[in-house]
């Protein structure tokens, strides 16, 4: 594993001291976290005082982890998957500052185990993807753009963009979207969920976090019929959410959910991404 001293480490909103690959990725995606707990979405321990399953697909460096720790003060069972090397380490990291009650699994979840090639975007780890491929690359910078724009407008990234002419503000833009956009191979190993639930000896989910850049739907392919019960709770960020939005909704309502919302904001609809949340309602 690299030192300690190979990563930054970053402050976040709840108080915690977070390793991370890149400070100013870690503080914008750290914004986020609080959207995966809307909609009715609680952790609470069991009747008999067991503490809350979460699995965490598409893990990256830690956040939603280390936000979950915070909001349970600990008391939790968490499963956390990244299947990219270099991101990997400094998630493992973080998991050890969280203690036993979380494991790191350096894999990806999808339809079936063998091994698939990663795009790897060194400078903003949280776009790495099994479904980044060369061909799209043109089309990926545009709706990067597209995407940062919206995020400087809003003021969640580089503010300070916001007082600059639109031409020079539009250049420096896509200036940092094509650095950003450089990106490496990798092949990682993938498991199916339904192997890790069996493995681990899961024998409840009380939720689901699901954000793996457009591999949403492998990761449920890979869920055995007998498996989908123990799930109480989802919470999925979905990729080309317009068509692929009311086939998870429909995906859910299948298997018993029937309590379903989505959130969109004007990032999401500049990428065309939402959040989609199915909770079990008696």
């Amino acid at each position: 594993m690299p030192s300690l001293a190979s990563f930054p480490r970053v402050m976040l909103p709840s108080g915690q001291r977070a390793w991370c690959l890149n400070a100013s990725e870690a503080r914008f995606v750290a914004q986020e976290m609080p959207g995966y707990f809307r909609h009715g979405i609680t952790l609470e321990p069991g009747p008999d005082g067991s503490p809350p399953v979460v699995l965490d697909v598409g893990a990256n460096v830690g956040l939603f982890m280390l936000y979950v720790q915070h909001l349970t003060a600990g008391h939790v069972r968490l499963y956390a998957f990244e299947p990219i090397p270099q991101t990997f380490a400094v998630l493992a990291l973080n998991a050890a500052d969280c203690g036993p009650g979380v494991t790191a699994l350096n894999h990806a979840l999808g339809r079936e185990e063998g091994e698939v090639g990663f795009t790897h975007f060194p400078a903003v780890s949280a776009w790495s993807s099994a479904h980044r491929p060369e061909s799209t690359a043109a089309a990926e910078r545009v709706r990067m753009t597209r995407g940062v724009t919206a995020a400087v407008d809003r003021g969640s990234v580089m503010p300070w963009l916001r007082v600059i002419p639109k031409p020079l503000r539009d250049w420096m833009v896509g200036r940092g979207v094509r650095r950003m956009s450089k990106r490496e191979y990798v092949t990682c190993r993938v498991r199916t969920l339904s192997q890790v639930i069996h493995e681990q000896g899961i024998g409840q989910i009380d939720l689901l976090k699901v954000d793996v850049e457009g591999a949403e739907r492998d990761v449920f392919a890979g869920l055995s019929a007998a498996h989908w019960p123990l799930i109480r709770q989802i919470a999925v960020e979905v990729e080309q959410f317009d068509t692929r939005g009311p086939e998870m909704v429909s995906l859910f309502r299948s298997h018993g959910f029937n309590d379903l919302h989505e959130d969109r904001d004007e990032i999401d609809h500049s990428v065309n991404t939402g959040m989609l949340v199915a909770r079990r309602v008696t």
